[in-house]
């Protein structure tokens, strides 16, 4: 499989603002900021196993573990997604130049 730009550089930018909360939040005194910080990124996968009751799965664990469990999926399915609409771009690029090309030699 070939690895796809779009995939890496989605996946990339995901992890940078991962580091960048942590090291911000790193830096708070104040604990509920703190708190709120280093919940900022993985927000929505922790909504998404408190609406399916599965947020047993994650008491006491620490706070780096939660995220290994919850970030490194999400990581992978946007080099996925990016993946697919780089799939998904180039066919209709080509599907385009092709017709482009059969116009003008028309």
């Amino acid at each position: 499989m070939k690895l796809r730009k779009t995939g890496l550089v989605l996946s990339s930018l995901y992890i940078l603002i991962c580091v960048v909360f942590i090291a911000w939040s790193m830096f708070i005194t104040d604990p509920k900021s703190k708190f709120v910080l280093l919940q900022i990124p993985v927000v929505l996968q922790h909504g998404i196993l408190l609406y399916f009751g599965l947020t047993k799965l994650l008491s006491g664990l620490s706070w780096a573990l939660i995220y290994v469990f919850l970030a490194l999926p999400f990581t992978i399915m946007l080099y996925f997604i990016g993946h697919g609409l780089e799939s998904l771009f180039s066919r209709v690029s080509c599907k385009f130049s092709n017709n482009a090309s059969k116009n003008v030699s028309a």
